[in-house]
């Protein structure tokens, strides 16, 4: 995100706008977020392969990622089409959630063969296994990959991975 402004015509083509959060200025978006948004695109046959060309200032992109979960069935790594040059790769994560009856996630831990709650306590990390143990299709894993641009450091981006092609 930076303060650069940017014509609408020289925009990417079929990018959302980010939300707004404090002092208004545009933020990422959140993994509930996210899961909402891929849950109502993800069926379209419109979703492209890739990002589009241009300006992509303070806007989000859903794309069809089945070809790097093809490429790392055959032990491959992702392959992300950038047209914005060179970035610095950050920390990246994986996170196991539950998506409950009502489709809210809960961040849970895989501890001694049982979905749990972590929680501190006293200064002290307590696990309390969830009572009944979720059922696998309720299990949900997000990568997240954080990078910012080698040339301008103020411009970074994020990316969330979902579903079952997820390291």
């Amino acid at each position: 995100m930076s303060e650069v402004s940017v014509k609408p015509q020289d925009r990417a083509v079929g990018g959302f706008d980010l939300p707004l959060g404090p002092a208004q200025k545009p933020r990422f978006l959140g993994v509930q977020e996210v899961l909402n948004i891929l849950r109502n695109t993800c069926s379209s046959p419109d979703i492209p392969q890739y990002v589009p060309r241009g300006s992509k200032e303070d806007q989000y992109f859903v794309v069809n990622n089945s070809g790097n979960c093809d490429r790392r069935k055959r032990g491959l790594q992702s392959q992300f089409w950038d047209d914005c040059g060179e970035w610095l790769s950050g920390p990246s994560n994986n996170t196991t959630f539950h998506c409950d009856a009502q489709q809210k996630l809960k961040k849970v831990v895989l501890r001694d063969g049982m979905y749990c709650l972590e929680r501190t306590k006293d200064r002290k990390t307590v696990f309390s296994p969830l009572e009944p143990q979720p059922n696998a299709d309720s299990i949900l894993t997000v990568k997240r990959y954080y990078a910012k641009h080698t040339d301008y450091c103020a411009y970074e981006k994020k990316r969330h991975l979902a579903g079952s092609c997820t390291p």
